[in-house]
């Protein structure tokens, strides 16, 4: 049975029209797919045609196939074996005469079929793999140790220096306040310097003060100072905690992303 390939003509509207509602409905996209033949017409043989179509024959009929392109890698011919047709009955191809004697035509290769024919798993399938750990001792054991190297470059020498830096002024006094009062209060003038001579009577005032940090940070702050003082260490607790527990999220998203331990 003889193959051939030729371009396609106005009269091959219908048919080509009919291909692209047979592959819309295939991939169940019928309800996006809308067009009119005299548009088609218009784009594919008008003045200035945006592209171009082949017809695929087979016994002079056109089948719903494709060519096979050579292999980029080699630039020869592929072998697929026989044809097979997603929307008809299976054609093998013919054997007779020189190889390459014709164009060979294969399954129509779309998103949602391999070039062999195979269905591509969906999405969730896909990222399934990366959700388990292939080698869990090593991935977690390299986490915790990074985790722990993390904490403790931030918990070592934590009380140094001994003195307000930067925000603190305000996130620390802030913090204290809305543990023991509920509700963030104003201060005294030269509350720092008292705070850090140990002396925290009279301090803060019942007047509220304005809000402008977030409350959440704020609390885990408080709480850390209830438990560790009113003192440098106290107020930056939290913020190491938090942050060496941030470093193993982010080991533990980013191998989860790229499934690498490195």
């Amino acid at each position: 049975m003889d193959a051939a390939v030729r371009s396609a003509t106005p009269a091959d509207l219908p048919l080509i029209a009919s291909l692209i509602r047979e592959l819309a409905e295939y991939e169940r996209l019928s309800h996006v797919v809308r067009f009119y033949e005299t548009d088609l017409a218009k784009y594919l043989f008008g003045e200035r045609p945006a592209a171009e179509v082949l017809i695929g024959e087979l016994g002079g009929q056109a089948r719903r196939c494709v060519l096979d392109p050579p292999d980029r890698r080699t630039g020869e011919d592929q072998d697929t074996g026989p044809v097979r047709s997603r929307h008809g009955p299976d054609h093998v191809r013919h054997d007779g005469g020189s190889p390459g004697a014709y164009p060979r035509a294969v399954a129509l290769t779309t998103l949602s079929r391999t070039a062999t024919g195979e269905v591509v798993p969906t999405a969730t399938d896909r990222a399934r793999p990366r959700a388990v750990d292939r080698d869990p001792v090593i991935a977690w054991a390299g986490t915790a140790a990074i985790t722990f190297l993390a904490a403790f470059l931030r918990l070592w020498n934590l009380d140094f220096p001994k003195a307000f830096l930067f925000d603190e002024t305000y996130y620390a006094k802030d913090a204290w306040s809305l543990v023991h009062h509920g509700y963030v209060t104003g201060y005294v003038e030269n509350a720092n310097d008292k705070i850090l001579d140990g002396n925290l009577h009279g301090l803060w005032t019942s007047d509220p003060s304005m809000v402008v940090h977030p409350e959440v940070g704020k609390y885990l702050i408080g709480l850390a100072e209830l438990v560790a003082g009113m003192t440098p260490f106290g107020w930056r607790l939290a913020p190491a905690i938090v942050g060496s527990l941030m470093v193993m999220v982010m080991i533990r998203l980013t191998r989860r992303v790229t499934g690498s331990t490195l």
